[in-house]
């Protein structure tokens, strides 16, 4: 359950200082300009990396057991990103940015022991001190300037870091490494609150501070991973679970070079910019990288005790592909071609009707509030013995529903009311499938509850005037990790109530998001009132110990 806990105020803390940053980033001056670099056109304020550095702080240091390795880490995570911050406020010569690196880099190494020991392809005696600290500290330089170069599109470098960040947060759990499972959770919810707001077109970006975070964050992670946590994998999963960033880095240094430039120099050749010049439009750019990341992270993940020469072989081999296929499509000028496509008549007017009649709206938004309401409040009716973390969790969640209920205009509260509805969702879940709610008529009642809000959700996506709910490149994110994510081998076999229990909090967050976003007053206060009876109901079981 702490796990639980890590996570959800990671993202609730990032997602309520979203928009206090955008309006006091833009009067400190922490705005990204376009230039003939860049792809966005308008201003936009870089200070999304705070969100998501306080969202991973503050839970860490109310739960995570404190070794002097994870404090070494905390500390150096600090100093890179008021680097970083600094850089986003008063652009730093290079080399200020480079100490920014170094210190922390160093304190991490020598301060908290995380070392680069076994090396791919030289068997499994560990290097000596004079070859391991270099090593080390170049490569978390390298990592943390990998993730830093890619995040030339909305969301890119939030979902790249998100994906191998799922891949360390799984392993180090098969391993028992839970420090390490509690760090990744951590920054995954700091991510998530800020991912929804730097989806195209992004409202707020990372920044240095933010990128700089993520990759120094990645680069430690993975080797205390491979190096200390799960000593028995084989080393080069780390270039798996970094893979996208690194082969990007690589590749565009290595082009500059061979271009008689320095490899430091900027230009217009990541792999995200080749793939916007194919005539892909933004989402799709970013959606192709994210599912070559995942490929790379399963990989990773599913042989990751296969021997050295060949997991090399295998992540050369993608590379290589991934690379000939830019270099083609470069040579022959391959252009995607957008037709106007298929279309039904007689079914294009059937929807245009429906959608006039106002109807099937009424039906759609009726149907998610009353099924997302009612699977809120039967799981708790039908709770037994709750545990006392949830009780309590409960009570305060309630709390602060009837706080933003009394204080409407106080900022900052209606995010903190959307975060504890959300997070309903969530308990909901967690009851029925821990027993704690296994009444024979809610399970009797589960698995059509949740078909019918598919569809409901289905038919109002695409019937429906809710311009507001666009599928943007993080749902399909969250949408394979839901699916992908329980049903990996081995951690299937321990977790796997997961496989049912995730994808139903998916389905809760985008009845949520549909019916809180686009639906009638009514609808969202009902919403909000079953939402808190739920809460009430198991706050309640507490009664013999209050």
């Amino acid at each position: 359950m702490i796990y639980f806990f890590v996570a959800l105020t990671a993202l609730a803390i990032s997602m309520v200082m979203i928009s206090p940053l955008i309006h006091y980033g833009r009067r400190l001056a922490l705005i990204d300009i376009p230039d003939e670099r860049k792809v966005h056109l308008h201003a936009v304020p870089r200070v999304g990396g705070i969100a998501i550095a306080l969202g991973t702080f503050l839970p860490l240091l109310l739960w995570l057991p404190m070794s002097q390795e994870y404090a070494a880490f905390l500390l150096a995570l600090a100093m890179i990103f008021l680097f970083g911050l600094l850089d986003d406020w008063r652009d730093l010569s290079y080399g200020w940015k480079f100490l920014g690196q170094v210190v922390p880099v160093l304190i991490v190494v020598l301060y908290g022991g995380v070392r680069v020991k076994y090396l791919p392809l030289v068997g499994l005696e560990e290097i000596p001190d004079y070859i391991s600290i270099p090593i080390t500290v170049i490569a978390m330089i390298g990592v943390t300037n990998a993730v830093n170069l890619s995040d030339g599109l909305d969301g890119l470098a939030g979902g790249l870091s998100m994906l191998t960040l799922v891949g360390v947060a799984i392993m180090a759990y098969l391993a028992n490494g839970d420090q390490l499972v509690m760090v990744a959770l951590a920054i995954m919810g700091g991510i998530m609150g800020f991912l929804r707001y730097n989806t195209y077109p992004a409202r707020i970006f990372m920044g240095d501070g933010g990128s700089q975070f993520l990759g120094f964050s990645a680069g430690v992670l993975v080797i205390i991973l491979t190096q200390q946590v799960h000593e028995a994998m084989s080393p080069v999963v780390a270039l798996f679970l970094l893979g996208m960033p690194i082969l990007d880095t690589l590749a565009v240094m290595s082009q500059r070079i061979l271009e008689g430039r320095s490899p430091f120099s900027a230009d217009k050749n990541h792999i995200h910019h080749k793939l916007l010049a194919l005539g892909l439009d933004h989402y799709e750019a970013v959606f192709i990288i994210y599912v070559a990341q995942a490929t790379m992270v399963c990989c990773g993940y599913i042989f990751r005790y296969f021997p050295d020469f060949w997991l090399v072989t295998l992540y050369l081999a993608i590379s290589v592909s991934i690379l000939t296929f830019f270099n083609l499509a470069h040579i022959r000028g391959w252009k995607v071609e957008r037709g106007a496509g298929l279309s039904s008549p007689t079914l294009s007017r059937v929807i245009a009707r429906l959608r006039q009649t106002g109807l099937l709206t009424h039906i759609v938004y009726w149907g998610l509030t009353l099924l997302v309401g009612g699977v809120f409040l039967t799981s708790a009716l039908a709770a037994g013995n709750v545990s006392d973390d949830i009780i309590v969790a409960s009570i305060l969640m309630l709390a602060c529903l009837v706080l933003a209920k009394t204080f409407p205009r106080l900022r900052g509260l209606h995010l903190v009311e959307q975060v504890v509805v959300y997070a309903t969702a969530v308990f909901t879940v967690y009851l029925v499938h821990t027993g704690e709610a296994g009444s024979s008529l809610t399970h009797a009642l589960d698995l059509p509850v949740f078909v019918a809000m598919a569809v409901l959700l289905v038919v109002g996506m695409r019937l429906t005037r809710s311009n507001f709910f666009r599928v943007t490149p993080m749902d399909f994110l969250v949408l394979f990790l839901a699916i992908l994510v329980p049903n990996l081998p081995d951690f299937h076999d321990q977790n796997s109530a997961l496989a049912t229990a995730v994808p139903k909090v998916i389905l809760l967050f985008y009845g949520l998001e549909f019916v809180l976003n686009g639906g009638m007053p009514i609808q969202q206060r009902l919403l909000r009132y079953l939402t808190m009876a739920a809460l009430l109901v198991v706050g309640l079981q507490g009664k013999t110990w209050l």
